[in-house]
């Protein structure tokens, strides 16, 4: 994927069956980077993630992805990544991001917007917070 491609996605005139076959390509890539509106759900450079399948459950867009370095015993598991009504993705040499989403939800971490459209909420093991959106995209993975 040389240029970036951007797509509307996850609405009427682009199902979600339509958004599994755009990301295709992506099948294999691996990710060190996840935000949710900005926020690291993982860190740069703290682990690397593959994207090994992809599936569509109602309104929700699962993207399956398996640890990049396996523990030294037992197999790798196969991890959940899920955005409810996802909305303009767009994919890169770098990764892709989708610049909306109703929720997102990955590794016990969940987010959504607030009706403001300012905010989002985010819920860790830590505790739930507010923070501001400031115009970033709803889920962005990054090489």
């Amino acid at each position: 994927m040389d240029k970036d491609a951007v797509h509307p996605g996850g609405d009427a005139a682009r199902p979600l069956e339509a958004l599994l076959g755009l990301l295709q390509p992506a099948l294999g890539r691996t990710f060190g980077e996840i935000r949710f509106w900005g926020f690291a759900v993982v860190r740069p450079n703290d682990r690397c993630w593959r994207l090994e399948s992809l599936r569509s459950e109602g309104q929700i867009l699962c993207l399956g992805l398996l640890d990049a370095e396996p523990p030294v015993t037992g197999p790798a598991t196969l991890a959940q990544l899920w955005i409810a009504r996802p909305v303009g993705l767009t994919l890169s040499s770098h990764g892709l991001t989708f610049e909306r989403a109703e929720r997102l939800g990955f590794d016990r971490t969940e987010a959504w917007p607030d009706g403001d459209g300012l905010h989002y909420q985010l819920c860790t093991t830590r505790g739930t917070a507010r923070f501001e959106i400031q115009g970033l995209p709803a889920l962005t993975l990054q090489a």
